[in-house]
């Protein structure tokens, strides 16, 4: 049985909090990777601001499997700098991150079944063509063009003998990294191995309609597979404890790989409410341009690792939304408070309700 990473003495059940690396290069406008994305600081969150052009050959599009044109975008997402990892997994029906290229990553579809969520068709599965092109992505109808799984283009041909490069970041702020890292998720002398799933085919055929679509377990959808514990490298979340060149001190991480789930469909930590609802907002005036375009993360930026105590709510939490603080919707809903704090209209709103009840 293979392990999750988790270092001795780390328990499953400890939040862990990491502090993520601040850039600090000072590169040139021109992205290492050719496209313009940005990343933006204040002292809360990482802002991400792209105009989703590629940096890389796409295939045709629109093609017979997708009917939309490539088109600039205007998207700016953020994620924690303090991300929590948590012992409980959180499903996302979103994107789950951000290349580093500026393009979404976004493995869920909205081919249903019969009009049923819990038969998701799966855009890597065959057996509904979207149209994905040598990259696992395609385009949405407004123009986004996202990737499905591997960013084929983006990461080039793997060096099978090095750790993998640093891809993106997730809604929850954790990097993402491919798919070859330490044989030793905690030793980065250890050998280079290629990172394996622990997802397979569920055993036996699917239920027979109305309940189900019937057949075997194939894959054509996200339901075709479980998450046997110990049977690949990584956790539920596609993710594990280890170092990595970027985070030579540890830190959680994501991998992508070319076997099911891909990109991952669970986060081990909270999604940032940008990317649950797939809106933009205003960068804060005061924050300030880590880099000017992204490139890689030296070996040597320092990352704190320490386990926390849950976070305890304020006065102003618990009235925003009346449920328990340790609710999933309790944060996200405190999140919405935070977006509408950024407009005046919003803030304006937000006091009047404060005035109400606290006063």
């Amino acid at each position: 049985m293979k392990s999750t990473g988790l270092k001795p003495g780390m328990a499953r059940g400890v939040a862990i909090f990491t502090l993520l690396f601040n850039y600090s290069f000072g590169v040139s406008p021109v992205s290492a990777h050719g496209t313009n994305l940005q990343i933006v600081t204040d002292t809360t969150y990482r802002y991400f601001r792209s105009h989703s052009i590629l940096n890389h050959v796409t295939g045709t599009f629109p093609n017979a499997g997708n009917p939309n044109a490539i088109l600039p975008q205007e998207l700016t997402y953020r994620a924690s700098l303090y991300s929590v990892a948590r012992a409980k997994a959180t499903p996302g029906w979103h994107p789950f991150g951000m290349a580093v290229n500026g393009v979404l990553l976004d493995p869920g579809t909205a081919e249903l079944w019969n009009f049923m969520p819990a038969w998701q068709y799966e855009a890597i599965g065959g057996s509904v063509n979207l149209g994905l092109d040598m990259n696992n992505a395609h385009v949405q109808p407004g123009g986004t063009y996202h990737y499905h799984g591997i960013p084929t283009g983006l990461v080039g041909t793997q060096d099978t003998t090095a750790h993998s490069m640093l891809v993106g970041f997730a809604a929850d702020g954790f990097p993402i990294y491919s798919s070859y890292s330490y044989s030793d998720p905690w030793d980065s002398t250890s050998a280079i191995v290629k990172i394996s799933s622990s997802y397979r085919f569920r055993q036996g055929s699917r239920p027979e309609p109305y309940y189900g679509p019937g057949g075997n377990y194939d894959g054509t959808f996200v339901a075709d597979y479980e998450y046997i514990s110990g049977l690949g490298d990584l956790d539920e979340c596609n993710g594990r404890y280890g170092s990595t060149p970027d985070f030579p001190k540890g830190t959680y991480y994501y991998v992508l790989t070319d076997s099911f789930p891909y990109i991952p469909r669970y986060f081990r930590g909270t999604p940032d409410i940008t990317f649950v609802y797939r809106f933009s907002i205003p960068i804060p005036e005061e924050s300030t341009i880590e880099v000017e375009a992204v490139a890689l993360a030296p070996s040597n930026n320092p990352v704190q690792v320490e386990e926390v105590e849950s976070e305890e709510p304020s006065q102003e939490d618990c009235l925003i939304t009346r449920m328990k603080p340790q609710s999933s919707w309790f944060r996200q809903l405190r999140d919405v408070r935070d977006v509408l704090l950024s407009y005046p209209l919003g803030s304006l709103f937000v006091q009047a309700y404060y005035s109400l009840t606290i006063g």
